[in-house]
């Protein structure tokens, strides 16, 4: 009896899970791209934010179906038309054991202006966030903004005690080669935790096993490698070096159809534009997931992620529904 490796399409965060709980396989997939630093603040960039969108998770997050639900923030109130009173999630650990609190979200925002992040644009509604206590903020907008749930939905976290430890208060700017020790190292509150980091070769993760939220999926460890070639990146899926592939080139997607051990399918991306009045667009892109037999399946397990907007969303970026297969 064969089984499903699982799938991960991380274009903005829509990967998704085919494995059951009871079974598990060590993850390897490929995109054609490669992410441009693990900051969460350098860059806005899509396949950069959907890997980092496995470590590190913002205040409110969306679900499978792209509906804004609490993340880090575990509830909110328009005190008045331009401010927001946030509770934060109590429990919440960054992945070196630091508790999460107000201050991370305030040192946060400073880091989020500082000249070489372009995340910047994420936060440029909001005028100032003032600390309450360790899990109450309140945020005053520049003005009435009724869309600052989704503006902030895939703005990351930050742990200030680690990045103060380790140089890394300021972005370095990505855009110049510029770096610093968040370019390589990671340490967020999400469901996946850095293991190590080659550029352009390949990115290890594994689940972290003390996240707050309770996981969908069974992977303990992924990988991820960057094949820029289509013919390169179609053979390895085929040969089994990876279990799943993402883009899939149009002239190959009879040939996968095809063979029995391999499923395909569309996956749906929302894209948002920055203007409240304009409505969203959906594009697809296709993807295919190698199957095996139970004997050359490794015995670790497999990810799935959830659908964004224009990026990952933090914290179930490895957790969603199945897939569907495309029509």
């Amino acid at each position: 009896m064969s089984r499903a490796r699982t799938v991960a399409c991380l274009l903005v965060l829509a990967t998704l899970a085919l494995a059951s709980p009871a079974q598990a396989a060590e993850f390897k997939w490929a995109g054609q791209g490669e992410a441009q630093s693990l900051d969460p603040h350098a860059t806005t960039e899509f396949q950069t934010m959907a890997l980092i969108g496995n470590m590190y998770e913002p205040l409110v997050r969306r679900d499978k179906d792209l509906k804004l639900e609490p993340a880090l923030a575990e509830s909110w109130e328009v005190v008045s038309p331009t401010l927001w009173r946030f509770k934060l999630r109590k429990g919440v650990a960054f992945h070196d054991g630091a508790p999460f609190t107000a201050d991370d979200v305030l040192a946060t925002l400073e880091r989020t202006r500082t000249p070489g992040a372009d995340a910047k644009t994420k936060v440029q509604s909001i005028a100032d966030i003032k600390k309450i206590d360790d899990h109450t903020i309140e945020v005053t907008t520049r003005r009435p903004t009724p869309i600052l749930l989704s503006e902030i939905s895939d703005w990351f976290m930050m742990s200030k005690a680690w990045c103060a430890k380790n140089d890394a208060m300021s972005v370095a700017d990505a855009r110049k080669g510029a770096e610093n020790y968040a370019t390589r190292n990671a340490n967020g509150t999400g469901p996946f935790k850095l293991v190590s980091r080659e550029p352009d070769v390949r990115t290890v993760l594994e689940a972290n096993s003390k996240w707050w939220d309770k996981p969908q999926h069974n992977v303990t460890r992924a990988t991820y490698m960057p094949i820029s070639n289509s013919a390169t990146r179609m053979a390895a899926l085929l040969s089994g070096e990876i279990d799943f592939a993402q883009p899939v080139p149009t002239q190959d997607i009879n040939r996968l159809k095809a063979d029995s051990n391999i499923r395909w399918f569309r996956v749906r991306r929302r894209e948002s534009s920055s203007s409240a009045s304009t409505t969203s667009a959906t594009s697809c892109s296709t993807a295919a997931s190698r199957t095996r037999t139970p004997s050359r399946t490794p015995a670790s397990a497999r990810p799935s992620t959830r659908p964004s907007t224009s990026t990952p969303s933090s914290a179930r970026s490895w957790t969603a529904p199945r897939p569907r297969a495309a029509a």
